[in-house]
């Protein structure tokens, strides 16, 4: 829950209340400068928070004080939760002054150099057993929860199978939910490693975490005799042989098709005209790619070729 300031704020009360009221009828024309604490001039329109802002209820000589959350206003009456801050409900008169304060919660909310460097909200030891990793990282989210930044976590021990994590943020926890390597694929043993940081972000249903930095070189795959796909990464290789047809390209059909991209395709020739004038894909897909020859001669239309992706 982000917490929104006024410039100056302060109005008296209309009405009075009871410890209980949530309620608070304030100056007839003051509660349009309440609602501005809720209106946040800079903000992502992509990521959801609640927003709230601290109040100080008090008599005029300042013997009593009551912290409140302001959570909406409507005209000019505002709409509280009370006794916050170890201060308790107390019945106000008319009269009594309600404020925008500085408070010591309101000050530990700004971030401050060391704690952005030292990763104070980023970054957590794990605790749990090697595969089952719980961390817990301070934070203000209440009913919303919109953890999009990269989390680092140092391990104590090495996973051994695949992994499940849990984050404890404040009031809120995320997980158990596994985590993956890209393309949603199982952690292997040794991708984390004890003593050596980790870095995931959350999917954005928060259903699993991707991990930036596995450790585990994975082995195994499918080949053949013009292909190989790792099988926990999808990184897949193939090669084989075409030929010009035209000056204006030619399409080749990948004998495997790539399961989310070609990152790069290099056609050769073995004819003496290719130093002069060398092949160059001008497309590709995940299925084909297209090659031609600048210019195009006869001389070179039979070509290999060795093709990348995932």
């Amino acid at each position: 829950m982000l917490l929104g300031f006024g410039n100056n704020l302060t109005s008296k009360l209309s009405l009075g209340i009871s410890e209980t009221d949530t309620q608070i009828k304030i100056s007839n024309g003051t509660g349009i400068y309440f609602q501005q604490a809720l209106n946040f001039e800079i903000k992502n329109p992509d990521v959801k928070h609640d927003y709230m802002a601290k109040l100080t209820l008090s008599n005029a000589d300042r013997t009593k004080v009551e912290i409140i959350h302001l959570l909406s206003v409507s005209g000019d009456t505002l709409t509280v939760s009370r006794a916050q801050k170890g201060t308790g409900a107390k019945a106000w008169m008319v009269g009594s002054v309600i404020s925008n304060l500085p408070t010591k919660d309101n000050q530990e909310r700004f971030v401050q150099i060391e704690q952005l460097q030292g990763g104070d909200f980023t970054y957590a030891v794990a605790s749990g057993d090697s595969n089952n990793i719980t961390i817990n990282i301070p934070s203000t989210f209440q009913t919303t929860l919109a953890f999009n930044s990269p989390i680092v976590v140092s391990p104590v021990s090495t996973n051994t199978d695949k992994v499940k994590l849990t984050i404890n943020l404040g009031s809120k926890s995320i997980g158990p939910i596994p985590v993956y390597r890209y393309n949603k694929q199982d952690l292997i043993p040794g991708d984390i490693l004890s003593g050596i940081p980790f870095c995931v972000i959350l999917e954005k249903n928060n259903d699993f975490f991707t991990i930036l930095n596995p450790c585990a070189i994975p082995a195994g795959g499918k080949t053949s005799n013009d292909f190989y796909r790792c099988e926990k990464t999808g990184f897949t290789i193939q090669w084989g042989t075409g030929t010009l047809t035209n000056q204006a390209g030619t399409t080749v059909i990948f004998k495997t098709p790539f399961l989310l991209f070609c990152a790069a395709v290099l056609p050769i020739s073995n004819s003496s005209y290719t130093t002069q004038y060398p092949l160059s894909v001008i497309s590709k897909t995940i299925t084909d790619f297209k090659v031609q020859g600048t210019p195009w001669i006869a001389q070179m239309k039979d070509f290999s070729y060795i093709a990348v992706g995932y």
